[in-house]
């Protein structure tokens, strides 16, 4: 991901404004970066050590960034709004964020993500808000003959979405989101079949599985 930004970088300016920190010190470090970066990707390597510093009770500076992440997950819509912070010392207060829009991108091995994993984490949506992909191939042999950088007609089409990107942070604009015709009637029907889960279960954990769908 790092290379194609490189890549992109030489021919989109402002690319770099799509990047943000791989690491997140406390909740002010989350505002403060949306202030300046609204809408952007964020790469966090060992993930699971990150997530498993977010949910001790011992640091609760990086709770504070768990509980930004979570609030800041619905805020990306048009209506959306991430109030800001205020300080003692005027001058670093930060305005309320139009539209944030943060992307967290996670690196680890599946064990270390499983630990750092509990109930309570379930239960109050963090985990829930993460897509898991997991490899469970096997280890393939050195590619001898890799190819060192993307291939033209793909880096084009991300680049096209990265200027389009870009476009609609300056302006300050969203896309709405729309259903795809024909699909009304089947979300209408999965999500009451999600609601008489949500009324059956027996425990609030499988009650918040069902709601997170």
């Amino acid at each position: 991901i790092n290379g194609l930004f490189a890549e992109l970088g030489r021919t989109i300016p402002g690319i770099s404004d799509l990047q943000g920190p791989s690491k997140f010190a406390s909740s002010q470090a989350v505002i403060k970066t949306l202030a300046k970066k609204p809408q952007c990707m964020s790469l966090v390597g060992e993930f699971g050590l990150e997530l498993e510093q977010m949910t001790s009770a011992h640091n609760p500076t990086k709770n504070g960034v768990r509980a930004v992440w979570l609030d800041v997950y619905n805020k990306s819509g048009r209506n959306g709004l991430l109030h800001g912070s205020a300080y003692a010392d005027a001058e670093k207060n930060v305005s309320a964020i139009h539209s944030p829009a943060l992307t967290v991108i996670g690196e680890c091995t599946p064990s270390t993500y499983y630990k750092a994993m509990e109930l309570s984490n379930i239960e109050e949506g963090l985990i829930p808000r993460f897509l898991a992909v997991n490899y469970a191939g096997k280890r393939v042999y050195f590619n001898e003959e890799r190819k060192i950088g993307m291939d033209e007609s793909m880096l084009r089409r991300v680049a096209d979405i990265a200027i389009a990107s870009i476009s609609l942070s300056q302006s300050n604009n969203v896309i709405d989101i729309d259903f795809a015709p024909g699909i009304k009637k089947h979300l209408r029907e999965f999500g009451m079949y999600c609601t008489d889960k949500i009324n059956e279960a027996e425990s609030s954990l499988t009650a918040e599985l069902w709601n997170r769908i």
